[in-house]
């Protein structure tokens, strides 16, 4: 079945809104004039006429903020997967609204005591620096590691909820064979043993695959800790060659921001180049459907990211300055790379920098490219180059767009758009990875859940309108739930717990005050607690709501029973 498939062209439904949605193309100021009163009279239809527009009632509600999602009408429209994913995404959002309330509030106390301390001395950077580490920082820091069992938990509940009345929740145990999968040898069908023999690639293939996948992933890692390093020795360097003639906020700029922001170009660029080295493994691995396709590519790509966004957090928070003596490359003490104080202030900076960079350039390419791009394929003379037709039928596209770019027919609008590629994976790792963050490191950053939420409701709503008007329509996928994603979230749950306890006895200024034993039973004490609370909240909330359960109970009786 290789190749065989070429192109997919999933049309939207024809849409009223489509035609200020979509873009003005080359239109005059009296044209936009009567499309705003088209739109106008759009408004005053019946109801009856709206349910048969499913895209403009899917942008009355989508797009806009502070609406609910219409979960139904996403997954009637674009399938299962995707409604699934902004399922997720709407309850991390909800979720977030008491630990960015409880965040926010003891940034306030941490700031208000930190100006009262600074009383004869006062720097408003440093202030701010300063200010997320305080007394109450090991609570909030439990309470968020409580928080990630309980995300999870409701999670799971309406992740059920869901599956079952879209009725996918059995759709992994029929899943056909993806296309694209080939097979090498014939085996003999172990249902049918005297049916049609079935197609197999040998297990030996694949493992020798999955080595150089393996082998691929730990160079790129590789990579990450050259470019961490990098890093490092630029920050070591112009801290005691540069700082000691500038002024306090030039060497503040120099050193701690921008070798934040050299690390986060760092980690954009080797996320672009691994994520297609991963794509192009994945297809070459040949796996069977498409779950195991998603799965195998969710691994490597989440296994590469949590190096390459979190190795310079964890270097920061636990090794910096703690075991080089000598400097780097011998060459004096001088040259060591330490923290003024404790490094709760410079992670903190590093995770600010960090959830505010990683979104910038998803920005530019969902929402700045695309109306570039728009914007250009409507030029009358750059109309050729976006069919793939040749002859008399491109001579009467070329003319019929250079009299009025409106006279292209609705396919032809369509055929004009660009692809939108596999939209939840991408858009999957976005989100875990700033979850991470979130998890990771609450101890050193309570501000973290409000820029979650921030850059998520922005996100969902960029991305309806990405799915509705401005891209093709993606092919829809069934999906009983979010995959390999949620064991990744509990992995980081469990993380998080092991960070948070050792930050709070190693880094905070409210552990330095104790010995080596001392912040060791710290760390003990933290874990023993925050996991013994994460199982009982755990075991107290089934996975499966009760009425739920109950109508699966039903079904499988009426399966079970004789007929009479």
């Amino acid at each position: 079945m290789r190749k065989v498939y070429t192109e997919t062209l999933v049309l939207h439904e024809q849409s009223a809104g489509g035609m200020s949605a979509e873009g003005d193309g080359n239109k005059t100021e009296e044209e936009k004039e009567e499309e705003k009163e088209k739109m106008r009279e759009l408004q005053e239809k019946t109801t009856k006429e709206l349910e048969d527009d499913p895209r403009l009632q899917l942008d009355k509600t989508w797009t806009k903020y502070f609406m609910f999602q219409p979960l139904w009408r996403i997954r009637n429209y674009f399938g299962e997967k995707v409604a699934m994913y902004f399922a997720w995404s709407g309850h991390l959002i909800q979720s977030l609204f008491l630990p960015m309330v409880a965040g926010f509030a003891i940034f306030i106390y941490g700031l208000v005591k930190r100006i009262e301390f600074c009383i004869f001395y006062f720097s408003l950077l440093d202030t701010i620096r300063q200010s997320f580490d305080n007394d109450v920082t090991p609570f909030f820091a439990m309470a968020i590691c409580i928080w990630g069992t309980l995300f999870l938990e409701f999670w799971k509940r309406q992740q059920n909820r869901l599956s079952y009345q879209w009725d996918v929740d059995e759709f992994e145990m029929n899943e056909p064979d993806r296309p694209e999968f080939y097979g090498t040898e014939q085996k003999e069908n172990p249902v049918d043993p005297d049916g049609e023999k079935i197609l197999n690639y040998p297990m030996r293939y694949r493992i020798c695959k999955l080595a150089v996948s393996g082998l691929t992933l730990l160079f790129m890692v590789c990579l990450v800790l050259c470019s961490v390093v990098a890093v490092i020795v630029y920050r070591i360097f112009t801290s005691v060659d540069f700082c000691p003639t500038a002024p306090s906020e030039v060497c503040l700029m120099v050193t701690t921001i921008v070798s934040s922001l050299l690390n986060a170009v760092s980690i954009l660029i080797l996320s672009k180049l691994y994520d297609w080295l991963a794509r192009k493994l994945t297809d070459w691995e040949n796996h069977r459907t498409q779950t195991k396709y998603d799965d195998s590519l969710i691994i490597k790509l989440f296994a590469f990211q949590f190096v390459n966004n979190y190795t310079s957090c964890f270097y920061i928070a636990f090794f910096r300055g703690r075991f080089d003596t000598g400097g780097i490359f011998d060459l004096g003490p001088k040259y060591t790379d330490k923290c003024e104080g404790t490094c709760m202030s410079q992670l903190s900076f590093q995770v600010l920098t960090l959830m505010l960079t990683k979104p910038l350039p998803k920005l530019f390419s969902d929402v700045v490219l695309p109306f570039l791009k728009r914007k250009w394929r409507n030029r009358p003379d750059c109309m050729r180059c976006n069919f793939g037709c040749s002859g008399e039928e491109e001579d009467d596209l070329m003319k019929k767009a250079q009299e009025d770019p409106r006279n292209l027919t609705f396919l032809e609008r369509e055929l004009m758009k660009e692809k939108l590629g596999d939209f939840t994976l991408g858009e999957y790792t976005e989100k875990v990875i700033m979850y991470g963050f979130l998890m990771l490191f609450a101890a050193s950053f309570p501000l973290a859940p409000l820029i979650a939420i921030a850059v998520t409701s922005v996100d969902i709503r960029i991305d309806a309108n990405r799915l509705l008007w401005w891209f093709r329509r993606p092919v829809a996928f069934i999906a009983q739930d979010i995959g390999t994603w949620q064991i990744i979230l509990q992995l980081i749950n469990f993380i998080g717990v092991v960070s948070n306890a050792f930050l709070i006895a190693f880094t905070s200024n409210w552990g330095s005050k104790y010995n080596i034993k001392d912040q060791l039973w710290i760390v003990i004490g933290f874990e023993h607690l925050v996991l013994v609370l994460k199982f009982v909240v755990a075991y107290l909330i089934p996975d499966i709501p009760a009425d739920v359960a109950l109508a699966r109970r039903k079904v499988g009786q009426l399966y079970v029973m004789p007929q009479r």
